[in-house]
């Protein structure tokens, strides 16, 4: 990967296209092609990744991006973060103070590990 412009040594950056990416600096705006050890790799994932889920739920509760709604957790805790996981794109919630996990609309019944 060529970090610098052969023309300036000012920093190079990648710029991509849908099916190609290039190296671009951005003073001299000159392009270098990459080599066959640059190439981007796509790597699709398909089924269920337990190790993924684990890791979102386990920060679901303290996790700002996740939505706080009102939810009263067996704690007495009034408060949850949500998160939608799952091919059925369930909603669980994370109780923000104790992190007891529900399903939504359910009693309070903490989920199964």
């Amino acid at each position: 990967m060529p970090l610098f412009c052969s023309n300036c040594n000012n920093l190079m950056v990648i710029t991509t296209t849908a099916d190609t990416f290039n190296y671009k600096c951005n003073s001299c705006y000159n392009i270098e092609l990459p080599t066959n050890e640059d190439s981007l790799v796509y790597k699709d994932v398909t089924g269920i990744n337990l190790t993924v889920y684990k890791s979102i739920l386990y920060n679901a509760g303290k996790d700002p991006v996740n939505p706080k709604v009102q939810r009263l957790c067996k704690c007495g805790n009034e408060f949850a973060r949500q998160v939608r996981l799952g091919t059925e794109m369930k909603l669980i919630n994370t109780c923000t103070v104790c992190s007891e996990q529900w399903l939504d609309g359910t009693n309070n019944d903490s989920i199964e590990e």
